[in-house]
């Protein structure tokens, strides 16, 4: 019997997991049955010449929410390096003035809040990276009802 190896996904992946997810953001909240919208994910990755299958994709997305929660959650072992604050931000360029989430860089954090682990750091500068990229796209209302 033949070993499977767990898949080790790249960040350019794990950008398209996320852009993929993103476009059928909607097919996941109105479906209950999920496995054909990751087969569809993993059938548009390996158009781009990704080889993974729905299952791998479903995982990979359950890992990354998993870490979200044990880094963003609001547990009280949680200690995260990047926290999530509404800001005032907007563009010259826009007229309307909406506020979006904004993660704060380690730096602009407070003491109390530093990871002891930087495997921890990493995770959270990949995943906050990733959420903003995430969060850009949507309104404040969309922002804080979006079921991560």
């Amino acid at each position: 019997m033949e070993e499977k190896t767990p898949k080790v996904w790249t960040s350019g992946e794990t950008d398209l997991l996320f852009a993929l997810h993103l476009e059928k953001d909607e097919l996941f909240r109105k479906s209950k049955i999920h496995a054909q919208i990751w087969n569809s994910i993993a059938a548009d990755m390996e158009k781009q010449g990704n080889t993974v299958c729905g299952g791998q994709s479903s995982n990979k997305w359950k890992s990354l929410k998993r870490k979200m929660n044990q880094l963003f959650g609001n547990k009280p072992s949680t200690h995260p390096t990047f926290t999530l604050h509404l800001s005032g931000h907007s563009s010259s360029s826009d007229s309307s003035s909406t506020d979006l989430p904004v993660c704060k860089d380690k730096d602009e954090t407070d003491t109390n809040l530093e990871s002891d682990s930087s495997d921890s750091e990493s995770v959270a500068h990949a995943v906050s990276k990733e959420l903003r990229k995430l969060l850009a796209g949507k309104s404040r209302w969309e922002t804080l009802f979006w079921n991560f």
